[in-house]
């Protein structure tokens, strides 16, 4: 097979067997308008595809729980201190605690807390996973902290789910 065409030796030199300087260039040219095309290609399609998929309802990203205002007063007892805070807001994956006193990100805590038209108070452990300074959407100054339930129990998720009902 000769690959050089009627009388070119551009991209390969069938008396020698190699392909001339010349000719790797234009390879190179080539191969890079291919990847360039084919990229666009891939791109364009992968748009196409999540805006239908966007379009047809399917969830493409994970979504934190749905949280709910929550204005009631929380125990939260650390390694260096014990202290009482109000929260902000609760899902059942974590709650806000309004508070200006400093945690690092990580550090566990115990929460003690009782829900509106519940009897019993929930105790919980909660992980600082972020902090927040400034201003909440309201444009008071409230610091705090978004804490992570660490295995919450049983019980104290279908209280949750019951104050959220």
């Amino acid at each position: 097979m000769n690959l050089a065409g009627k009388g070119s030796k551009a991209f390969y030199d069938s008396d020698t067997g190699q392909v001339p300087e010349a000719g790797q260039l234009e390879l190179a040219r080539s191969f890079g308008f291919f990847a360039f095309w084919f990229g666009g290609v891939l791109a364009g399609s992968s748009a196409v595809a999540f805006t239908v998929i966007g379009l047809g309802g399917l969830r493409t990203e994970r979504r934190r729980p749905e949280r709910y205002k929550l204005a009631t007063r929380v125990e939260v007892e650390t390694e260096r201190a014990s202290y009482v805070a109000n929260t902000e807001n609760i899902s059942t994956g974590g709650l806000f605690v309004a508070t200006d006193r400093a945690h690092p990100i990580g550090e566990r805590m115990k929460l003690r807390f009782q829900l509106p038209g519940q009897d019993a108070p929930l105790s919980v452990e909660a992980e600082v996973r972020w902090i927040r300074r400034g201003l909440s959407t309201e444009g008071v100054a409230v610091t705090g902290l978004g804490l992570l339930f660490v295995d919450p129990s049983r019980s104290a998720l279908a209280a949750i789910r019951r104050f959220k009902a």
